[in-house]
This record gives structure tokens, C-alpha cells and sequence, in this order.
């Protein structure tokens, strides 16, 4: 890449694990897409009242050359 990734935590405390994890899967992305140039994920955990479903939420935009794509997943 030509940026490095970028992680942010939102609503919640960083996580050393979680943030190794999804370099992890950025890294492979960048092995079969080699054309990206900028990756930034964005984490955000809900309150803490909040404890059944989706306990916290992805959106990941990566930039290639010559598109940008943005997904948002929620996650349980």
C-alpha cells in the first residue's frame, strides 16, 4: 500500500488483538488485490447497556487504483 492502514476505535477501548486480526486480513487483501493504495477500518462498539446482537460493527473502505469501495457489516 502506499498509506499505511489505518484502524480506529469508536465507542470503546483499543484492542492490540483485534487491531493484529484485521492487519492480518488487510495484509491478505493487499496479496490478492495488489493494486490497493490505502486501507482504513473503522470499529465501533456499542454501549455497554447493549449486549445481544451485533456486539460491534466494521466498515472497511480500501482505495485501488483506478475505484474506492466502502462495505459496512454489522457483527455479532
Amino acid at each position: 500500500m502506499e498509506t499505511p492502514l489505518k484502524i480506529s476505535f469508536q465507542g470503546g477501548d483499543t484492542s492490540e488483538a483485534l487491531s493484529q486480526l484485521i492487519t492480518g486480513h488487510v495484509g491478505t487483501l493487499e496479496q490478492l488485490h495488489g493494486r490497493m493504495t490505502a486501507c482504513h477500518v473503522v470499529v465501533k462498539i456499542p454501549d455497554k447497556h447493549h449486549r445481544t446482537s451485533n456486539l460491534f460493527s466494521a466498515n472497511i473502505h480500501m482505495t485501488r487504483r483506478p475505484t474506492t469501495v466502502s462495505r459496512a457489516r454489522n457483527l455479532p
